[in-house]
């Protein structure tokens, strides 16, 4: 009996598979398309950035991935976290330090099995190390301001009485 069940699966099969693999040979074809290409008149936000308006109105970023190009829409919710405006962005940025020696600048972020220590020039800093040595700067400039104005007004004495 089972003799006789894959006799006729195999049969089923070899009919059945000559039009099914053309088929199915046309639709990858169809399906893989040409590969993504950035727009001629696409403006660069950054490197391996750019920013495209369609015929429709839509606005459309071609990033450049190590697995290649990559399209999405400007103010799609799910991508929205990872924009450098983000609220999480924003505080995760919040838990970097840094310390200036010279012209070395010293970052330190909490990590899963420690504290993550790592240094660079002024000059060569990232864009992420950039802005986090900017937010440094202007909180020192604020206590500093601060400290002035406190020197400058001291608090009234407690009368006794």
């Amino acid at each position: 009996m089972r003799i006789i069940l894959c006799l006729l699966l195999a049969a089923a099969w070899g009919v059945a598979a000559p039009g099914a693999r053309k088929a199915s040979a046309k639709s990858r074809k169809a399906s893989v398309g040409e590969p993504l290409k950035v727009p001629k008149n696409a403006e660069e936000i950054r490197p391996g950035m750019h920013r495209h308006t369609d015929a429709k109105g839509r606005i459309w970023i071609y990033r450049q991935t190590p697995t290649g190009l990559v399209r999405y829409e400007e103010n799609d919710p799910v991508l929205a976290r990872f924009s450098p405006d983000a609220p999480e962005r924003q505080q995760s940025l919040d838990r970097i330090a840094v310390v200036e020696d010279g012209d070395l600048l010293r970052f330190e972020r909490p990590g899963p099995v420690g504290p993550m220590r790592w240094e660079r020039k002024k000059t060569e800093l990232n864009a992420t190390e950039r802005v986090v040595w900017e937010r440094a700067q202007e909180k020192n400039a604020q206590a500093a301001a601060a400290d002035a104005a406190a020197a400058a007004d001291p608090a009234p004495a407690e009368q006794k009485q």
